[in-house]
């Protein structure tokens, strides 16, 4: 199901993930054990074991908090784009996930939300510079033109789709039509 991919194994009523982060950092502990006959290198060497698996700990828990305070795994708290600029929200946040350590979930959101609203005034600015080109100046003239587009298009459509329809073999065409009836004069006579 798509809802457990996008969740990458997360169990939301433990809170926690089926595979965690170095899932077998607790293997190398099994093996640890401390004698009075160890000598000051084995004992050294066992304690900084134990001290790299605290380092995976921190690094899962940190690696939880990320994931808790940006949304990342819970599908119901995706953010909601204007329906023009899904794909392109949706490819911004994906490209920039790995500078989430870097900022706030706030100060992450509003960079993206400006990353996004500067696309649209891009999109925005090359429309009304296309209008100017088509010569027009002001907003009525541009609604107006664009509500006649729209209805051209809309037609062009239509016309597609019935061409489309007569184009296919039920509906043969006059040419075809008149070599059939030849053909069949010509049987009879």
């Amino acid at each position: 199901a798509p809802q457990s991919l996008e969740m990458a194994g997360y169990m939301p009523w433990r809170g926690d993930f089926q595979f965690e982060y170095k899932d077998s950092a607790e293997q190398l502990l099994n093996e640890i054990n401390f004698n009075d006959r160890d000598s000051p290198l084995e004992t050294d060497l066992k304690v900084a074991v134990i001290d790299m698996y605290r380092m995976v700990l921190e690094e899962r828990r940190f690696r939880k908090k990320i994931i808790r305070d940006y949304g990342l795994i819970s599908w119901k708290n995706h953010r909601v784009y204007d329906l023009k600029h899904v794909t392109f929200g949706m490819e911004l946040e994906a490209a920039l996930k790995p500078f989430t350590r870097l900022q706030s979930p706030e100060e992450h959101e509003m960079f993206i939300q400006g990353i996004i609203y500067e696309e649209i005034l891009k999109r925005e600015i090359t429309r009304l510079q296309q209008c100017r080109r088509n010569g027009l100046k002001s907003g009525s003239a541009i609604g107006l033109f664009e509500k006649l587009k729209m209805q051209r298009s809309v037609a062009h459509r239509k016309k597609k789709a019935i061409d489309a329809v007569f184009s296919t073999k039920h509906f043969p065409s006059v040419t075809e039509k008149d070599s059939q009836a030849a053909a069949n004069s010509g049987e009879q006579g």
